[in-house]
């Protein structure tokens, strides 16, 4: 029961369907023994292994017909953690 004074302007749940940023990085090690405690190790790393393409949210999408229509996905502009895509490295590393 409302009171006199009381408004609701706004739905009290807001449930947002919308698929989760998600990556699957995939790494492989190879250890290969030169005696006593020395080895090389080498090893393979592909990250965002399926090239999943996360999209930017649209917060506003209007009224036209280009209505919930996404036009970017998630890329770190400064390079410093994720460029987008897949990528792939090959490490070499000597233990003593």
């Amino acid at each position: 029961m409302l009171s006199a004074g009381a408004y609701y302007c706004a739905p009290r749940e807001l449930v947002i369907k919308a698929p989760w940023f998600s990556r699957v990085d995939f790494g492989i090690t190879k250890k290969f023994p030169m005696g006593g405690t020395r080895n090389v190790e080498v090893r393979f790393d592909v990250l965002n292994l399926f090239d999943n393409i996360n999209f930017n949210p649209v917060a506003n999408p209007g009224t036209n017909a280009t209505i919930f229509q996404t036009t970017s996905a998630y890329t770190d502009a400064s390079n410093t953690y994720d460029p987008g895509g897949r990528l792939g490295q090959l490490m070499f590393r000597f233990n003593w």
